[in-house]
């Protein structure tokens, strides 16, 4: 189902909108909201999750084999989920394109279906280059960077501005909403699990949702996973107290991205005062048994007991 938060809602889809739910017709396929709150409230999804996992990845820079010990990864993460989702509630948040991010939902699904457990799966995209079919006929494949939207999830929504972006720009835009959902998601005594793989530059201001997190009073376990190259290679590096201006992200200096892609109020240091909440997991040695949710997978890959999970950190 595709659902659009406008913000700032312009006048032809508030006007679609109202017409709608003025005749009764509550239940339509796609609906459109003004702010992130009344999607919460409109789904019920307000502070009922313990646990709200985050995942940003991308398989870029991964080898054959890095690939082949990712799918592993996210496939045990999926059963790990699935695992504790009978007897919590669990959500999982991820970009809503096609790619490594959305390949968890569609995991997940796989062991919750015939189970009776449930997991709310939600993709978030920027709406103007985004293509979601039908629902989506304005955008124009113009030469920007447009992708498919993903399978697997409950709700894919679609955040659209009213002012133009560039579209240059327009991948990132959505990081704002993206975190206000997941914050008024999340329980007062439940967590967000934010998961980074990626090696896009992009992947630093979706870090700062540890940032935003930990300023808000939310208890969020973040994790890096060592060899997938680029930015969060370059992280953990600057965790190990690098020099930013040494560690090259991609043909850019960390230092630059900071300049480049961070406003005053977000920088490379509130990240590393973060620092000893991080989790470090690796695609260059053998997989973790404990995985981010806290679940202890066997041999065979199924969940054995809850365990509270061992802060590795990089102090």
């Amino acid at each position: 189902m595709t659902v659009y938060i406008n913000l700032e809602a312009d006048q032809q889809y508030q006007t679609h909108r109202d017409h709608f739910w003025r005749s009764g017709y509550i239940d339509q396929s796609h609906f459109h909201f003004r702010d992130t709150r009344e999607f919460l409230q409109k789904y019920q999804f307000s502070k009922q999750f313990d646990e709200v996992i985050y995942l940003s990845a991308d398989d870029i820079e991964l080898d054959q084999m890095k690939k082949a010990k990712m799918d592993f990864y996210l496939d045990k993460l999926a059963k790990s989920a699935a695992a504790k989702a009978r007897n919590q509630n669990v959500a999982i948040v991820t970009n809503g394109t096609v790619g490594l991010s959305s390949r968890l939902p569609a995991l997940v699904k796989t062991y919750t279906g015939s189970k009776g457990v449930q997991i709310t799966t939600i993709g978030i995209s920027p709406y103007d280059v985004t293509d979601a079919g039908n629902h989506n006929p304005q955008v124009i494949a113009n030469g920007t960077d447009i992708r498919n939207a993903g399978n697997g999830f409950d709700l894919h929504v679609l955040v659209k501005f009213k002012e133009k972006l560039d579209l240059k720009e327009a991948w990132g835009s959505e990081l704002h909403t993206m975190y206000q959902i997941m914050a008024g998601m999340v329980s007062r005594v439940g967590s967000i699990t934010a998961i980074y793989a990626k090696s896009d530059v992009n992947a630093l201001r979706e870090l700062m949702v540890v940032v935003n997190a930990t300023r808000d009073g939310i208890k969020i376990n973040p994790t890096l996973v060592q060899g997938t190259g680029g930015l969060v290679d370059g992280m953990i590096a600057y965790f190990h107290d690098t020099n930013p201006a040494q560690i090259n992200v991609n043909g850019e200096t960390l230092e630059a991205l900071e300049t480049k892609l961070l406003n005053e109020n977000h920088r490379l240091h509130n990240l590393k005062e973060c620092r000893e909440i991080f989790i470090q997991h690796s695609l260059n040695s053998a997989m973790p048994d404990v995985l981010p949710t806290g679940v202890t997978l066997d041999k065979t890959g199924r969940p054995s007991w809850e365990t509270v999970l061992e802060m590795k950190n990089f102090m």
